[in-house]
């Protein structure tokens, strides 16, 4: 894992997750909005420029993503064709099915 020195002085920094480096703009495609609320929620309430993978942003909210979590806009309509596949779930994922898992 790199330095955080190294990852300062890479010209692409802001497309790679904050929490485990991985590059979010290839041909699996983690690139995506969710509400404020969660966004604010795993970054502390603070201002956090950056981006966190499907995984890491599940592993800082303590529970698996759902449509609901996801704003409205024409990015994440997009995503639920051609994003990972880990994205795609999440962003046609209901609620009752995440609370269906944890439960069992």
């Amino acid at each position: 894992m790199p330095t955080t020195t190294e990852r300062l002085l890479r010209e692409d920094e802001k497309w790679y997750c904050l929490d485990c480096d991985r590059f979010q703009l290839d041909h699996n495609s983690e690139y995506y909005m969710v509400k404020d609320a969660i966004w604010y929620g795993v970054t502390y309430g603070q201002e956090c420029e950056g981006m966190l993978c499907i995984g890491c942003l599940e592993g800082r909210l303590g529970r698996g993503l759902t449509a609901a979590d996801f704003t409205d806009c024409p990015l994440n309509r997009e995503k639920r064709e051609r994003g990972s596949a880990r994205l795609r779930d999440r962003l046609n994922r209901s609620t009752w099915k995440r609370q269906a898992r944890v439960s069992s």
